[in-house]
């Protein structure tokens, strides 16, 4: 990965480099190694790109996971948006429903990214249709229509180009 890089190598801190390798070192997929090798390469070339808890983010996810992550994040890049769904692409919900019987389904991968820290809820109150009554005492009550949506976190970004191979010198 360094030597497609043309980037120059230096030292890595002890406390990433034997973690990752580790880790890399009991991984059984082929795409999930790539990513372990792509952090040391990374640090190696780049000294401070890998933020430790990249190692633990990684470690805690399936290639399902790091595949549905790659598919959002690629759909955010080329749509210019933040804004990710489990399915990637907008379908009908029956369109859903068929996907799921036929044992697709990528709620569980997109719930890990959640929790991860890799996917934030982002909630928008319509302030046309908030009513907020205060009554006695401290509690209050709200009315009003409370919207959701999903992004992708500042951190995925970085964690998406730590993982992969480190990009070329660029020639001036």
């Amino acid at each position: 990965l360094i030597d497609g890089s043309g980037l120059n190598i230096k030292p890595i801190a002890t406390r990433l480099f034997f973690p990752v390798l580790e880790a890399a070192s009991i991984e059984d997929d082929d795409d999930m190694q790539t990513r372990w090798a792509a952090l040391i390469a990374n640090e190696a070339t780049n000294v401070g790109s890998v933020h430790p808890s990249f190692i633990e983010i990684l470690g805690q996810m399936s290639p399902g996971d790091a595949r549905l992550l790659d598919r959002l994040y690629e759909r955010c890049m080329t749509k210019l948006t933040r804004v990710v769904t489990p399915w990637v692409k907008s379908i009908t919900h029956a369109e859903i429903e068929q996907r799921v019987q036929t044992g697709e389904n990528p709620y569980t991968p997109f719930n890990n990214l959640v929790r991860l820290g890799l996917i934030e809820t982002v909630y928008t109150i319509d302030s046309k249709k908030v009513k907020i009554r205060f009554t006695q005492g401290r509690s209050s009550k709200f009315e009003g229509e409370l919207e959701h949506h999903n992004e992708l976190a500042d951190i995925a970004y970085l964690f998406v180009a730590a993982c992969r191979a480190p990009k070329p010198k660029s020639k001036d």
